[in-house]
């Protein structure tokens, strides 16, 4: 069924104009890639979220646990293929619509079906699964897009689902976001070099003339190239972290200054054959390409965004049961597809955070937030000013003496690739365990990217003890707002296979945090990130504004206008 737009006002369109002119190139001709998409491996007789309504509200949507996809025991069970030719090729690949006569006119609200057959590159169809297979809706006259939903067949073919949410004429476009033997490649690094891309620790002494060392580190007590290690677990505030012991007969563990980065290092060596499977096989996009046009009625009433909850009262665990499409873009704006916004001005942003404090942990893709709230609500830094687009991995504050707010964001623990020096990287648990029981913060948290070079059982270590004191948080005070914050969809971290570890953390969050799902909301911006076929693993400032807008719609659970 159609869903009328919520008029937003003047919110985003203040943001577009305060934000550089390098908006989204989702839905332009002129995408470099345009592969982005969702995959997600469900079971048959999964249960989509539909939009129908009562007189008041949509209905409660279940939890639906998110499976998992090919498994660590399968995939290194395979054999070890070095054959590029034998990876899935989007160029010979092909998709096709499915059911009622390959129709391709559709009310808005219907299912859009179809088919992905894949090939390898000697013409041979695949005959088992696990290939990164994502599809998405294109619309460049309506600047809108939507993520499809996948199922792997586990035959080499997959079922993409897709829903008409405009009026239109979208184009449906398939990936392979990466090939199956890719992982088999990843899985061997891990187990053979521990992480695809080093942090390294500096030490130094000053005697009589400054002597400097660096040595690799890594959550893990043995560190290749090394028979001594310093232990720096405490340090890390009981989270696993050693780095290699300095050589040196002057130079000691007690040295540890800061740790450091060397892009044009960063990468463990890899075959020329596991180079191509890993780099060039990624996020390529079939050629098949499906036009198929939607109409809306307007006369259907049962789609008027006022029979829609608002966003800020959805019960949280409904936040953790959205299956795709969460919601889509039209003109720019992102639509939730289970709820309506009600928070869409600056007026409403600082009531909602007035006499509060908005905290938000994690890496550079928070502090994209962070530097957003402070050019929007014109907020003065209480910290030390950083330039846009610096390099910047202190914790910052930002304050409002008006109305008393702040938004604070502080880096999460080791691993963390970049920082000025030893001290600023402290565990987002700790944080948490330091806040007051009488707290009505809003609490962002969000980790990600500086997981993804090594084995997802590392995530899933501090994903556990985060759970720890979230869940004691929320426990013993009642009036604080925690939202986690999901991955996102991107393609620019070479080597490593770009965002394949998404919606594997997807998984482990859900599956963490389960017990207390009903006091904790969930951020769901994987589908958002694909619709807009994001690149950057810094998403650019049309997303990120969009991001925060659904964020303040979810959170902000009581307004002081």
């Amino acid at each position: 069924m159609a869903r009328k737009l919520v008029n937003l006002t003047t919110l985003i369109a203040s943001v577009l104009r305060m934000t550089s002119p390098a908006v989204s190139r989702c839905c332009q001709p002129k995408c470099r890639r345009n592969v982005l998409g969702l995959l997600l491996v469900v079971a048959a007789g999964v249960v989509y979220l539909t939009y129908t309504t009562t007189n008041s509200s949509i209905q409660p949507v279940a939890f639906i646990q998110r499976p998992d996809f090919v498994s660590e025991a399968e995939i290194t069970s395979d054999v070890y293929n070095l054959d590029p030719l034998l990876c899935a090729n989007a160029t010979l690949s092909f998709m096709f619509l499915e059911g009622e006569g390959q129709r391709t006119t559709y009310n808005a609200g219907e299912r859009i079906k179809v088919k992905v057959q894949l090939f390898d590159g000697y013409g041979l169809p695949k005959k088992r699964g696990g290939d990164l297979v994502r599809i998405w809706l294109r619309d460049l006259a309506e600047s809108a897009c939507s993520a499809g939903h996948v199922t792997d067949n586990k035959d080499g073919t997959y079922t993409g689902v897709l829903r008409a949410a405009w009026a239109g004429q979208p184009e449906v476009i398939a990936s392979i976001a990466g090939p199956r033997e890719s992982l088999k490649i990843l899985y061997k690094v891990f187990d053979d070099h521990k992480t695809i891309k080093h942090i390294n620790a500096i030490f130094a002494v000053e005697e009589e003339d400054l002597e400097v060392e660096e040595s690799p580190c890594l959550p893990f007590p043995e560190v290749p190239g090394y028979r001594k290690v310093c232990n720096f677990t405490a340090e890390n505030y009981g989270l696993p972290w050693y780095c290699g012991e300095p050589r040196s007969i002057n130079i000691t563990c007690f040295d540890w200054i800061q740790i450091v980065v060397h892009d044009n290092a960063g990468h463990l060596p890899l075959t020329k054959a596991e180079k191509v499977i890993i780099e060039r096989n990624n996020h390529s996009q079939l050629r098949t390409r499906l036009v198929v046009t939607i109409h809306v009625d307007e006369s259907d009433s049962s789609s008027d965004p006022d029979n829609f909850i608002p966003c800020n009262q959805r019960p949280m665990i409904d936040t953790w049961g959205d299956v795709s499409p969460v919601g889509f873009f039209h003109k720019w704006t992102w639509v939730p597809a289970a709820c309506k916004v009600t928070i869409d001005t600056v007026d409403h942003y600082e009531g909602c955070l007035r006499n509060r404090r908005l905290l938000i942990y994690g890496d550079s893709t928070t502090r994209q937030w962070f530097v957003h709230f402070r050019k929007l609500l014109k907020l003065k830094m209480a910290s030390q000013m950083f330039e846009d687009g610096q390099p910047w991995h202190k914790p910052c504050l930002a304050v409002n003496t008006v109305h008393n707010y702040s938004v604070f964001w502080g880096p999460h623990e080791l691993p963390f690739y970049g920082g000025p020096n030893r001290g600023f990287n402290r565990p987002t648990y700790v944080y948490l365990d330091e806040l007051p029981n009488h707290s009505r913060d809003i609490v962002i948290i969000h980790y990600y990217l500086h997981f993804v070079s090594f084995h997802p059982s590392v995530f899933t270590r501090h994903i556990r003890r985060l759970y720890q004191s979230v869940e004691s948080l929320v426990s013993r005070a009642p009036n604080v707002t925690v939202a986690i914050k999901g991955p996102h969809a991107m393609q620019d971290l070479p080597g490593r296979l770009d965002d394949y570890w998404g919606p594997v953390y997807d998984n482990i969050i859900r599956d963490t945090f389960q017990p207390i799902m009903d006091k904790v909301l969930y951020l769901d911006y994987w589908d958002m990130t694909v619709a807009s076929e994001n690149e950057s693993l810094h998403p650019n400032d049309t997303i990120v504004s969009n991001m925060v807008h659904y964020m303040l719609n979810m959170a902000c659970r009581k307004i002081h206008l």
